[in-house]
């Protein structure tokens, strides 16, 4: 039956494609430059210093030895950019750079405010002729000397400024209970200790274990030495591993030296 004949088979898929939308694929693209090219604009009006300047700054710290004025004609030229603009880091850096300073904090206070607190270095000790060593080791140098200080005098070798700090301390505190006070300590290029104290005697501890050298002088300093200690003793040296040398600052009788 030619004329009934029904055609089998698998049907095929149809795919229906929709049209791309480019008109608002257009305005939105459109939409999103404007938008960014706004923000730009208003970030870049928002930093300008003409329209965001800053109106106040102010350093607050306990100056002694900072000179005031110098701080801030050292600090004027990095503030004219403006309260967004101004670099927080580089206005520290240029402060903690000044001999005088130890510490420096800059922030910004909304709307057109700088806050700027300095830290001043205090002085624990001399060392050497020209500089200075702060309560935690650190050595620094001003650039003119200030006249006055009543401070021990320190030397050592460089990178060593910790370690007689931390000897000073420790031996200042075994002399106490004798009175005597450290007005000097030096450790010089082979590493051996010298210390001269309140009175004027010098002790040589030198460089093996400096501290029970300074012990030993402790223990023999109340009956053999505290009597002649300001009128003739000038040295101790404690450089001997049963003893000790005396060298007089003058003449004594055998029944002086006993």
């Amino acid at each position: 039956m030619a004329g009934n004949a029904v055609l089998l088979g698998r049907k095929t898929p149809v795919q229906i494609v929709q049209p791309v939308n480019w008109l608002r694929w257009g305005v939105t693209l459109t939409v999103f430059v404007l938008s960014m090219a706004l923000l730009v604009l208003s970030v870049n009006w928002l930093v300008d210093p003409v329209h965001s300047p800053l109106r106040s700054v102010k350093i607050e710290g306990e100056f002694k030895f900072i000179d005031k004025t110098q701080l801030q004609t050292t600090l004027t030229p990095l503030l004219e950019n403006g309260f967004f603009k101004v670099s927080v880091a580089e206005i520290q850096g240029r402060a903690e750079a000044m001999p005088w300073v130890s510490q420096a904090s800059v922030r910004r206070l909304w709307p057109d405010r700088l806050q700027i607190n300095i830290v001043e270095q205090q002085p624990f000790a001399r060392w050497g002729e020209q500089a200075f060593l702060n309560a935690r080791g650190e050595v620094f140098t001003p650039v003119a000397q200030t006249a006055g200080l009543q401070l021990p005098l320190f030397s050592g070798p460089q990178g060593h400024a910790n370690q007689v700090l931390v000897n000073y301390k420790r031996m200042g505190d075994m002399l106490k209970g004798l009175g005597l006070v450290i007005d000097e300590l030096h450790q010089d290029s082979r590493r051996a200790w010298r210390l001269k104290l309140s009175n004027g005697m010098a002790v040589e501890l030198g460089r093996t274990d400096p501290v029970k050298r300074l012990a030993r002088f402790i223990n023999v300093y109340p009956t053999i030495l505290a009597a002649k200690a300001t009128a003739v003793i000038e040295q101790v040296d404690l450089r001997y591993s049963n003893g000790f040398a005396v060298r007089w600052s003058q003449p004594v009788s055998d029944e002086e030296t006993g």
